[in-house]
């Protein structure tokens, strides 16, 4: 069961209310925790104020929001200053049908994505890049996103058998970074990580081999790039040949290899610390 009503007479945003757990538009939004659905639709979605808001700040397209009664209430505002294709009050019941949080908030969003790919070729040019290769687990590249925005990359090119960053878990896990880092997926990283060292940008990969140089050691320039590859196999042998320096991070004699997020963080700060120094 579904009825329009208007939300505010003052700012005239109109909203329709969903009783019904089989309503079409609740099914479609939940369907976008599957990825062959994100891919379909060029949507995917967002929980919590927070994601919401950043995503309206950074210019992401809102194609529709639902909202539970209490959530109304908290942020009537947010909802009513976004511009949103559709808008929707949902019944809790109803909601839970689309939620992944525990604690839900009460707001859930389908955003368009946006296609960077045109953009590749000239962002090449620039280095400063990151480099994903393989990367499996949504966490760690959510993670990988936001301490890359924190210590100043705001360009990350994905392998394609890196895990979706549209997804409910790579999300949550950026917090706001996946709205202000661009993203680029690529089927060919050796042939990216070749044209960036044309254009006279240095690419380090992170792995153990004869010729590593370990992290500390290194002088970084301003156009350096990282690759950080696969939590247990690092980069793939293809990656490794095209990169002309490797690193490692020094350890403990015993210890395992540290997961890909921290890691990934460890090598940021390195790469960024004397930028960041200047600029304190």
């Amino acid at each position: 069961m579904c009825k329009n009503i208007l939300f505010s007479e003052e700012g005239g945003m109109k909203y329709t209310e969903i009783t019904s757990r089989k309503n079409g538009a609740v099914a479609f939004a939940a369907s976008l925790s599957d990825k062959r659905e994100r891919d379909a639709s060029g949507l995917f979605p967002i929980e919590g104020i927070k994601l919401f808001c950043e995503a309206v700040k950074e210019g992401f397209e809102i194609d529709s929001v639902f909202f539970t009664r209490e959530a109304l209430g908290k942020y009537a505002v947010s909802l009513e200053s976004a511009e949103i294709g559709s808008a929707y009050l949902v019944t809790d019941e109803v909601y839970s049908r689309m939620t992944t949080e525990k604690a839900p908030q009460g707001i859930y969003a389908c955003v368009k994505k946006k296609d960077n790919s045109a953009l590749l070729e000239r962002e090449l040019e620039k280095g400063s890049l990151v480099i994903l290769d393989g990367i499996q687990n949504p966490q760690n590249i959510g993670a990988i996103f936001r301490s890359a925005y924190s210590l100043g990359f705001d360009r990350i090119i994905l392998s394609a058998d890196c895990a979706d960053i549209y997804g409910p878990k790579c999300s949550r896990a950026a917090m706001g970074s996946l709205f202000k880092v661009k993203a680029f997926c690529c089927g060919d990283i050796p042939t990216v990580i070749g044209k960036i060292r044309e254009n006279g940008n240095r690419v380090f990969c992170a792995a153990l081999s004869e010729k590593s140089k370990k992290l500390g050691d290194v002088t970084f320039l301003k156009g350096d790039c990282i690759v950080i590859g696969n939590e247990g196999h690092g980069v793939s042998p293809e990656t490794l040949d095209a990169c002309g320096n490797t690193l490692y991070i020094p350890m403990n004699e015993g210890a395992e290899s540290l997961n890909a997020a921290c890691a990934a963080s460890l090598l940021f700060w390195e790469m960024r610390k004397s930028v960041l120094t200047e600029n304190i």
